[in-house]
C-alpha cells in the first residue's frame, strides 16, 4: 500500500483546490473534515493524491488512470454547457438535449459518477462524462 501511496504523488492544497474547482480554504476544510494527513516539508503543505481520491469515493485508482483522475473536475451546476476542457464540445452538446436546469435536476438523482465532496459540493470527472450522460433518462 505504501508503494501505491508514493506512486500516486502529492498535491499542494492549491492544486487540490484547482482540481475540485473550489477556494483554497474550502479545499483545506474538506481535507481536514476527512482527516487527511498533511505532509509538512520546506514548501507548502501537501497531501497524497490517493487521499484526495479517497474523499472522492475511490478506494483504488490504477496507475494508468492517474492522469485522468488528476484532471480538474467539472462543477455539476455547470453541466449543460460544454466544458472548456472538452475535446469535442459539439459532440458533447449534441448528447445533452436538455436545458441546463433540467440536466442538473436529473443529475442530482444519479449516484455515480457524481462525486460529492460535501453536502453542497458536487463534481464529475471529465473522463466520466460519457458514463454520466448514458445514465440520464431520455
Amino acid at each position: 500500500m505504501e508503494n501505491i501511496r508514493k506512486s500516486s504523488g502529492t498535491a499542494t492544497i492549491e492544486q487540490v483546490a484547482r482540481h475540485w474547482d473550489v477556494y483554497r480554504n474550502t479545499a483545506e476544510s474538506i481535507l481536514v473534515a476527512n482527516n487527511v494527513p498533511f505532509i509538512k516539508d520546506d514548501g507548502p503543505l501537501k497531501v497524497e493524491w490517493i487521499d484526495v481520491w479517497s474523499i472522492e469515493g475511490c478506494s483504488y485508482v490504477a496507475p494508468a488512470n492517474y492522469p485522468g483522475y488528476k484532471e480538474p473536475m467539472l462543477r455539476v451546476e455547470r453541466l449543460g454547457v460544454a466544458p472548456s476542457t472538452c475535446s469535442q464540445p459539439d459532440s458533447y452538446m449534441s448528447r445533452v438535449k436538455l436545458k441546463p436546469s433540467a440536466l442538473r435536476a436529473r443529475v442530482s438523482k444519479i449516484e455515480r459518477p457524481i462525486v460529492r465532496l460535501s453536502a453542497r459540493i458536487q463534481r464529475v470527472r471529465p473522463c466520466d462524462l460519457d458514463a454520466l450522460l448514458d445514465q440520464l433518462p431520455a
